[in-house]
């Protein structure tokens, strides 16, 4: 999941808009921002200066900060802005977001660690409730994920415009390729049509072979957010129900964090 996530991130940076160096336009919103803005579990922030230099930074496993250093810049048109990784605008006084443009909820900052919300109480029938709302989004765990900043929009056939980026397991893969969905050409694998225009195709996002349904958490209170026991339905599509053979309860693990104001859970990666 962290190599995806890189993925994602990398290509964000390679699809953003030229900047337009616009001196009067960046001193404006230089004024407006200077100062040193967090992410809301305080592991991220971006930093202005009066000069117009900023900084983001990065707390790493390891207890480290990873401090990149840039200068503010601004596009053309609009008010969005950048520092060094993505685009960032500025919600209200205290609130940035910055956005990678890969869709999803934008990352939001905080001026000061004054600004930042606090997080509320995470109990078990509001946990549920989040589990039941979230369990079927598109994860690494349920679908197999294209490269958007590979994507084509004239590529209505197999043209090798659709590499896969993420990989589950062998029977899958192979499975899907006996099938016609998937093809490998050398060490890289890609989507053919029939992937592209089955129903099993979700967008730019990739194929979807399975669902979790009827979601249920096994304890009878929270005290670890990052580590609560839960089992679910893994529900192959009519497509994979060949290979899994039927619906399966699994037993796994969720890890409930709340950033940009709201509750998001994360099912733990197993294959």
């Amino acid at each position: 999941m962290e190599n995806l996530k890189l993925a994602v991130l990398m290509v964000g940076l390679l699809v953003l808009p030229l900047l337009g160096q616009t001196p009067q336009k960046i001193a404006a919103i230089n004024k407006k921002v200077v100062g040193k803005w967090w992410s809301g579990d305080q592991k991220n922030y971006i930093q202005f200066l009066d000069n117009g230099v900023c900084s983001e930074g990065t707390l790493f496993p390891d207890g480290k900060w990873h401090v990149e250093n840039g200068k503010l810049g601004a596009w053309v048109k609009g008010e969005d802005f950048s520092c060094v990784n993505g685009t960032l605008t500025q919600a209200g006084p205290n609130v940035l977001t910055r956005d990678y443009g890969m869709g999803g909820d934008a990352e939001r900052f905080y001026r000061g660690l004054q600004s930042i919300p606090k997080r509320p109480t995470l109990t078990l029938p509001l946990a549920q409730k989040i589990l039941s709302q979230q369990i079927n989004s598109s994860t690494g765990i349920n679908m197999l994920f294209t490269c958007r900043a590979c994507y084509d929009r004239d590529d209505k056939e197999d043209n090798d415009k659709a590499p896969l980026v993420t990989t589950y397991s062998v029977p899958l893969n192979d499975f899907l390729t006996n099938h016609g969905y998937i093809r490998t050409n050398g060490r890289q694998q890609y989507f053919t049509a029939k992937a592209k225009r089955s129903k099993y195709y979700e967008g730019l996002g990739g194929l979807r072979f399975a669902n979790f349904k009827n979601p249920r958490i096994l304890i009878t209170r929270i005290v670890d957010p990052k580590n609560v026991p839960i089992e679910y339905d893994f529900v192959p599509t009519e497509l994979t129900m060949g290979l899994f053979g039927k619906i399966q309860r699994v037993k796994s693990f969720v890890s409930f964090s709340y950033e940009n104001e709201a509750w998001s859970v994360s099912l733990t990666c197993r294959q």
